[in-house]
Parts: C-alpha cells; sequence; structure tokens
C-alpha cells in the first residue's frame, strides 16, 4: 500500500464568522413556500464578512486572527444546497483571512443547507461546517450568522498490496477509509495501470469492496477516494501482483525507503514466501540508478544484501525468488537517497552585537556535513541584508558595514548543493557617545554618571604631535594652536593651512567632536592632560547658534558649551579623519510607534515624552496640574524606575548624551519636535559639577547651551538606555 499524500488532523477550531450589513431573516426547514411580494426579483442574496478566527480557551476573551500558514488554510468556500442535496449556489474561494463578499442571483428556497470549506493551498478541506435549515427569500438578503468551522479529515485506505495467480478473481478492501467526524462515505475506485493487454474492469468502482480479475502476468495499481456529501479525501492505492503458475513463489522486496548519502542500504527480502513453503533462492539486481552512480550489491543472492549508494538519487532495486521450480514475479523496491545538509554556525560577531562606523568586524564562522566532514572555506559564504554580498571564507575582516541593523547570514554549501543558513544581527551606528570620565559617587541615589562606564576615553599618542581616538576614529592636534586666541576665521584658516604629521586635510571639529573629548572629571582643563597637555580655554567649533548670533564655543575650563561671536578670540584644536561633513542631527532618528525614540547614528534609545506631561499640547505650552520639573535626585529615581516600550533598563542621560540629539543651531528647542513634540526648558543630566558636588550639569534647550546648577533645582527630565 502506498499513500500519495495523508492528512494528519489539525488540533485548532476556527470560527467563521459572517456578518450581515443589512437585515435578514432565518427560516427553519419546514419545506414551505414563501409568497412573493409585488416587485419580486425572484432572487435573493447574501452578504457577508467573512473574518477566519481562532477560538480561545478563555470564552470571555475575544477571538485573535488565526496564522492561516499554521492551520494549513489558504481558501474558504461557501456551497448553498437544495433540500435535495443539488447545489444550489456558491460564493469563494476567497483568501484566508478577512473577506467582504456577496453572493446574488439566487433563486428562492426553504429549507438549505449551506457548506463552508476551509481549504488547505492544495484544495483538500481541511476544516469544514454545515448549516441546515436556510431559507433563501426572494428579494431579501440572508444572514448565516456565527458558524463554527471544526477540523476535519477524510481518509481514503485502499488496503494492502496482494499477490495472486494469473485468472484470481480479486476482493478490493476500502474498510480502513474514514471520516472524522464521522459521516457516511462514498467509494471511487478505479484501475489506474494494468499489464500491456489486460482488458481487466472493476465490477463495482463505487462499492467498497469491488472485484476484477487479473488477466495478465504482471502488476496492477487501483486507486482509490472517497467522498461524503460536501468533502474528498486524497488518493490512495493499493498494487495487484499477479504470477502465472500455482506453485509460483512471491517476492516481496519490502517498502520503499530513505538513506542518507555515506550511509549503507541494507535490502530485505525475507517477506518473500511460497505457497508450499519451500526454500527459496534470491536473486537482486539493481535496475535503475542515479547518473554517475557504479555502485554495486555487495551480495546479490543473499536475503539481505546491501550497497553503498554513490550519489544522491532513486536506485530501484529488483528482487526475483525461485523456489527451486519457479520464478516469481518480479518485485521493487525503490531506495531514494538524500543528502543532509551540512551544519553552519557563526563564531564571530555575537548576536545583537553594536560596532560603529569603520569600526573592523571579525566575521568567523565553520561548517561540517556528514558526508563531506569540516567543509573548506570556499563553500562558506557571507552576506548582509543592507549591503549584499560580503565575500567568502571562514573568516572576514570588515571595515564598511553600512549604518544600520545588519542581519549577517553565513550560508554552508555541500558538494551535493544542501545548503545550511544561519544568522546574526550586528548593529552599526554612526559614532560612539564617549564616556564623561567621571567616576566618584556623588549620591547614594542609584542612576548617577559614575554609575555606567560607557564607551570610555581611549587614545593613542601618536609621536607626532597628534593623538588619535579609538572611539571616534578622530585624529587630534595634540598641542592647542594660536596661543592668544583668534576669530572664527582665522581659526578656520589655521587649521585648513596646517601641515602635520604628513597630513593637510585637518579642519575646525564640530561641537559635537570638541565635546566628545571633554573630561568632567578633570577642571581648568576639562580633558585629559596625558594626552593633550594642561593648556586650557575655550574653542570655537563649526557650528552657528542661529537665534542668538556667532558659533558654539566648547569651554575647557568646566566643561560648558555657549556661543560668542564670531569675531571674539578663543582657541583652536584642528581635527582630521571621520566623517565629514557629519550626518545631520536628525538624520539617525527613528519613532519606534510605542513611546521611544530610536537615534540610529549612536544606538541610544530615548524617552518620547517629558517626565510627568500627557502627551498633548504644543511645544512649551504648560499642562495646567501636571508637574514636569522636578530636583536632580528625583530624576534619577524616575529614569531608575521607568518602564517603556518594554525595557526597564532606563537611565538619566549623561551630559554628553544630551548634546548627542541636540541641534546644533540653537533655534527655540534644540531637540527636533518631529520625534520630541514636547520638549522644551532645561534638562537635567547624570553628571555631576565636580567642584561643587550640590550642582549637576543641565542642557538648555532653548539655546544648546551647557549650564550647572543646583541639584535641588527643579528641571525637566527625558530618559535614555543603551549605548553599550
Amino acid at each position: 500500500m502506498r499513500w500519495i499524500r495523508r492528512r494528519g488532523a489539525c488540533r485548532c477550531s476556527l470560527l467563521f464568522v459572517i456578518f450581515v450589513c443589512y437585515s435578514c431573516i432565518i427560516w427553519g426547514c419546514n419545506n414551505q413556500s414563501h409568497p412573493a411580494t409585488s416587485n419580486s426579483s425572484q432572487t435573493g442574496s447574501l452578504r457577508f464578512e467573512l473574518n477566519l478566527q481562532q477560538t480561545l480557551v478563555d470564552t470571555n476573551a475575544e477571538p485573535a486572527a488565526v496564522d492561516c500558514g499554521a492551520a494549513n488554510v489558504d481558501t474558504i468556500t461557501l456551497i448553498l444546497y437544495e433540500s435535495d442535496q443539488k447545489e444550489l449556489d456558491r460564493g469563494g474561494p476567497w483568501n484566508c483571512g478577512s473577506h467582504e463578499g456577496k453572493v446574488t442571483g439566487i433563486k428562492p428556497a426553504a429549507g438549505c443547507t449551506a457548506v463552508i470549506l476551509a481549504a488547505d493551498p492544495q484544495g483538500v478541506a481541511n476544516y469544514r461546517a454545515i448549516v441546515n435549515d436556510i431559507a433563501i427569500i426572494d428579494g431579501q438578503e440572508t444572514n448565516l450568522g456565527m458558524v463554527e468551522i471544526q477540523p476535519y479529515t477524510i481518509n481514503a485506505d485502499a488496503g494492502s498490496d496482494q499477490y495472486v495467480l494469473v485468472g484470481t478473481e480479486v476482493s478490493l478492501d476500502a474498510s480502513g477509509s474514514y471520516a472524522d467526524p464521522a459521516a457516511p462515505l462514498l467509494y471511487h475506485w478505479e484501475i489506474i495501470s494494468a499489464p500491456l493487454g489486460s482488458s481487466a474492469r472493476l465490477t463495482s468502482p463505487n462499492a467498497i469492496a469491488p472485484k476484477f480479475v487479473v488477466d495478465i502476468e504482471g502488476s496492477y495499481t487501483c486507486s482509490l477516494f472517497v467522498s461524503d456529501d460536501y468533502s474528498s479525501s486524497v488518493i490512495d492505492q493499493v498494487s495487484v501482483h499477479a504470477g502465472l503458475q500455482a506453485g509460483q513463489p512471491v517476492a516481496n522486496a519490502g517498502d520503499d525507503f530513505d538513506v542518507v548519502l555515506g550511509q549503507a542500504a541494507s535490502l530485505d527480502g525475507s517477506a518473500s514466501s511460497d505457497p508450499e513453503n519451500d526454500s527459496l533462492s534470491f536473486n537482486w539486481e539493481i535496475t535503475t540508478r542515479p547518473a554517475g552512480s557504479l555502485t554495486q550489491l555487495n551480495n546479490p543472492t543473499a536475503v539481505n544484501p546491501t550497497f553503498n549508494p554513490d550519489q544522491v538519487g532513486k536506485y530501484t532495486i529488483q528482487l526475483i525468488v525461485n523456489d527451486g521450480q519457479y520464478d516469481s514475479v518480479p518485485d521493487d523496491v525503490v531506495v531514494a537517497v538524500v543528502n543532509t545538509p551540512p551544519e553552519a554556525t557563526i563564531l564571530e560577531p555575537r548576536n545583537s552585537s553594536i560596532v560603529y562606523l569603520s569600526d573592523p568586524v571579525f566575521l568567523s564562522g565553520s561548517a561540517t556535513d556528514s558526508q563531506d566532514g569540516a567543509l573548506p572555506g570556499s563553500s562558506l559564504t557571507w552576506s548582509s541584508n543592507i549591503d549584499g554580498p560580503l565575500g567568502s571564507g571562514k573568516s572576514l575582516e570588515l571595515t564598511d558595514l553600512s549604518l544600520g541593523v545588519h542581519t549577517l547570514t553565513l550560508t554552508a554549501r555541500d558538494t551535493h548543493g544542501e545548503e545550511d543558513q544561519v544568522t546574526v544581527n550586528v548593529e552599526v551606528y554612526y559614532q560612539r557617545v564617549v564616556d564623561t570620565g567621571q567616576t566618584q559617587s556623588f549620591t547614594d541615589t542609584a542612576g548617577e554618571d559614575s554609575d555606567y562606564l560607557i564607551n570610555p576615553f581611549s587614545y593613542v599618542d601618536n609621536g607626532n604631535g597628534t593623538v588619535s581616538d579609538n572611539n571616534t576614529g578622530l585624529m587630534w592636534e595634540q598641542t592647542a594652536g594660536i596661543s592668544g586666541g583668534y576669530s572664527v576665521a582665522e581659526a578656520e584658516n589655521y587649521c585648513e593651512n596646517l601641515s602635520l604629521s604628513g597630513h593637510s586635510d585637518w579642519r575646525l571639529p564640530s561641537r559635537k567632536e570638541l565635546v566628545s573629548i571633554i573630561s568632567y572629571w578633570n577642571l581648568d582643563p576639562s580633558i585629559n592632560r596625558n594626552y593633550f597637555g594642561t593648556y586650557s580655554g575655550s574653542y570655537f567649533s563649526t557650528d552657528r547658534c542661529e537665534d542668538l548670533g556667532g558659533r558654539a564655543v566648547v569651554g575647557f575650563v568646566y566643561g560648558l558649551v555657549s556661543c560668542d561671536p564670531d569675531f571674539d578670540n578663543h582657541q583652536v584644536r584642528c581635527v582630521r579623519s571621520g566623517i565629514n561633513p557629519p550626518f545631520a542631527w536628525t538624520e539617525g532618528l527613528v519613532d519606534n510607534g510605542n513611546g521611544t525614540i530610536t537615534d540610529q547614528l549612536t544606538g541610544l534609545m530615548w524617552q518620547q515624552e517629558e517626565f510627568g506631561r500627557p502627551a498633548q499640547g504644543s511645544v512649551c505650552e504648560e499642562i495646567v496640574g501636571y508637574i514636569d520639573h522636578v530636583p536632580w535626585e528625583t530624576a534619577l529615581t524616575y529614569c531608575q524606575d521607568l518602564q517603556l516600550g518594554g525595557y526597564s533598563n532606563w537611565r538619566l542621560p549623561n551630559i554628553k548624551e544630551l548634546e548627542s540629539i541636540t541641534d546644533e543651531r540653537g533655534l527655540q528647542t534644540s531637540f527636533n519636535t518631529t520625534f520630541f513634540p514636547h520638549a522644551c526648558g532645561n534638562y537635567w543630566s547624570s553628571t555631576s559639577f565636580i567642584v561643587d558636588s550640590g550642582y549637576a550639569y543641565y542642557y538648555e534647550n532653548q539655546t544648546g547651551q551647557f549650564k550647572f546648577t543646583s541639584k535641588n533645582d527643579t528641571l525637566e527630565v527625558k530618559c535614555v538606555r543603551g549605548g553599550q
């Protein structure tokens, strides 16, 4: 016996919801006729909205939309039958999921039956509901209401293969067929193959046990499908093998089976038999094989010979047995040789790794295959969903991954074309927000700057008057230039004409670049003195302060940011390399739709709304009844306790992190109001002022300046997470 296809019973129940847009009437099954109205259309209709849903255990809960793929449902069909089981009309098939439709032009009838079928992609109904006693009313629409669809299985079983003599009348057997839920079955038999010249015919092809006479030696294949009034099964088959001699033995080569390439295939003829119980001899032969195969049976006269498949594909092995007088009718077994895919492993990078633009990313992976063993590097390829193919090999070093969240895929392919793929996610951001350098605690309240060490200072003294920053990739002039200071124009001219350490592409830095090297653990200068010396002062940046006029000036006495006119004199420290020009200040912001904003340039996630403020009103508008300004330690605790967007690891940002999302132009609000619609006022940072631990730095949103104030003052709060 060989199944063409079997279906397993589904375990979930579904609801087929039909919503009627107009008033409808349901009639009982009484076979009454109904008088026509004066303006009769002589037809009725069904209007409905189909919504396939999954029944929940909690009957008080709303049904959740079903996963059509998981339920193996592809289409839905509605069939309407008259009381005599003749089809009256039908609608569909419609795609699984919500659907609004209308079946019109249905002739009036009473005592009808509606059958709703939910079918798999092959068209086999695996869910079904039957609604009886429906009336179609002339000129009206009928509402079927809510109908529960239950899993439905109908299986055909054609019985076991038979071995008989030529001239035998064979009885087939479909008694193993069934429907679940149980229903009366109809049987549909057919002889689909017979030996050449045979005139065999089934006596009763719709009986449960039809008969036919085998008239020629060879094999006959009969097919069976069963049905009830509304559904049909898949097809099952049974084989009948006919021989010539009364004492002829029967060869049984066993059931078809699969083996994996590289494993030995063991054959089994032990089910062969002789009607007189004579001893049998065996003769096996490979009659068909895949192209290129040279394998041979190791002992073709044994009951259980073996062979070692050398190619993927199907091998047909024929068995003939002999009882000393007669040969049997040949019997075949098909051995399908499959190739198992290799198993790939990504060793580096770790999943959800965070790297920054121009950082080297090391890819390392391996793969093993049960047939080929350890696969060479040429069999391993790497790719990114953003950048496409990355190269091949067991290891790669990349320095040019684009910004974004990459899904890196390692594909391993064996010599037979089988593949395995594994993935990791790597987040690539524009630039790290460098740590402030504060390590001392100034409060017992959790959440201050020193509680977090994120991207600590990492410099290299190049020994040629320059310092390289490992966090940002920038190269700095080690000693501040232009003693006594110059105007903006003079500072820009100085950097443009600077030739240092063999480089001539020096430039004036942006304020974000200058802020990145401030150390809030050092004062006057607030910079790492081991690398940049002891000269203090304030420094021009490239960023303008539009509302205030002039340029943003970064002070290295206390680590403040202010705005001064272009003609004022300040110091200059030139920078080179990195990304020039920097990205626009809002380029990386993404609204996550859950009250959070992700900055894809830094990897930080921000609270969208302000502390204590509802999501209403315009920028800087006070909302009566809400307290949105709190002391510093209250701000620390608020962020530590915040639960937002599915995350609990929120904290009060340090002063450099607040700088990272600001617009350097210094407009009315330096935070982008598209993403932070109610940003206004002054925002606490977690960074303390080390001259007086009773003070902390804050960000003045209207001007984009850094200042400090008493921790007892009340300011606004915006929390952050990530960055590690």
